[in-house]
This record gives structure tokens, C-alpha cells and sequence, in this order.
């Protein structure tokens, strides 16, 4: 998804910002781990990617958008662009404060194979990307998949998985 967005929309930058904790309380691995996969999953793409540990020091639980508003204080004049997967669009309602999401970013849903068509919110204004599906698996998928023992070839950077193995996450 990183490629697409640098090859086909006019960004500066992806910034990748994994939540501290999130507001629906999924578990997860311990954020300095989260932080290290995704280092090594877009280290390939030097310069172009960003990953910042934001959301380390802000209010828990994380919420999007007090992320893009600590993003605004941040560096003000930014116009960041939200990329969402439109397997999380039914959530949107849920999130808090979904109404200012479009005054504090650009957004951009990218389909999901397997997912239900796209329906955003009508008061929602977002751009629905055309270049690109994201694939059927999911972070859950592969949690799961992890846990059980089945192979996850081909759905993780080999950096990633190797992490994973060394440290014995989600086993």
C-alpha cells in the first residue's frame, strides 16, 4: 500500500503511526515491538516512509483524532492524508469525533479484497482509491494464523517474520 500511495498520490511522505492503545481495546504486542516490525517492514523504502512514535505521548486510550490534531501541532500548515482499509468504513460512526476527521485530513479508503463494497458515510468526505486492493488477509488473520502455527509465507516481510520469531510474538 506504501508503494501505491508514493507512486500514484502527491505525497511528500508515508508516515506510519501504530497506535499506543486502541480505543476498542484490541490486544496487541507491545508497542516498542509493533514500532521495531514496522521499522523493518518499510526500511526497504529509506527516506519515503516515516515511522513515528506519535501516539507514545498522547492521551490513552489512541484515537485518530487527537493523532492528526497532536499531527497539526506538530507541523503546522500540514495537510496530512488518512489511508484507511473500507473493511474499517462501518466502524467510522464509532470513532470519536468522525465529523472532524475531513476538516484534519485528506482521506483516502482503499478497498479490501473480500470486503463489502464501499459505502462511506454521505457526510463523510473521502476519496475512494481506484489503483489498488488491499489484500482478503488482515493483521487478525495473521495473529491468528501465528498463534496456531500455520505458515504465513508470503503475507509478512521476511524482516518482519524474523522479528516475530526472535522475540516469540503472538505464539
Amino acid at each position: 500500500l506504501a508503494h501505491a500511495m508514493l507512486a500514484t498520490e502527491q505525497l511528500d511522505q508515508v508516515w506510519v503511526v501504530p497506535v499506543f492503545e486502541h480505543p476498542f481495546g484490541k490486544e496487541s504486542a507491545a508497542f516498542e515491538d509493533r514500532m521495531e516490525m514496522c521499522r523493518r517492514a518499510f526500511a526497504h523504502l529509506g527516506d519515503a516512509v516515516r515511522v513515528i512514535p506519535l501516539e507514545r505521548e498522547l492521551p490513552k486510550p489512541s484515537y485518530t483524532v487527537q493523532t492528526l490534531s497532536a499531527l497539526h501541532a506538530v507541523r503546522a500548515g500540514i495537510r496530512p492524508t488518512l489511508v484507511i482499509g473500507s473493511d474499517i468504513v462501518p466502524e467510522l460512526p464509532l470513532w470519536r469525533d468522525p465529523e472532524r476527521l475531513p476538516l484534519l485530513s485528506n482521506i483516502i479508503v482503499v478497498p479490501r479484497q473480500g470486503a463489502a463494497p464501499i459505502d462511506p458515510p454521505p457526510d463523510l468526505d473521502v476519496k475512494v482509491y481506484r489503483g489498488f486492493s488491499l489484500p482478503k488477509v488482515s493483521s487478525t488473520a495473521i495473529k491468528k494464523a501465528l498463534a496456531s502455527g500455520v505458515s504465513v509465507d508470503g503475507w509478512l516481510n521476511l524482516e518482519v517474520l524474523r522479528y516475530i520469531d526472535e522475540r516469540g510474538l503472538y505464539r
